[in-house]
């Protein structure tokens, strides 16, 4: 979720969005190395620009429970049974 602060003299924008990427390109790295390991994009189905404005409460910090929801039934939907 969105920083609320940063430990830079960075702007917490721009060192949220860092953050974010940084972490993406480690999980994309994992993936790509080890054949057990799958990227799941969970933080784009909550963030995306398809991802509706009820994703995140009011104060835009919480995933409400319809992201959680619609995470969850797209995780299922590509979990092989």
């Amino acid at each position: 979720m969105p920083l609320v602060a940063t430990a830079t003299p960075d702007h917490v924008v721009t060192a949220s969005g860092y953050s974010k990427a940084v972490l993406r390109a480690a999980a994309g790295e994992a993936a790509s190395r080890h054949s057990g390991i799958t990227y799941f994009p969970a933080y784009e189905i909550v963030t995306g620009p398809q991802a509706p404005a009820d994703y995140f409460d009011l104060a835009r910090r919480e995933p409400t429970p319809q992201a959680v929801g619609a995470v969850m039934e797209a995780f299922l939907g590509s979990v092989a049974v």
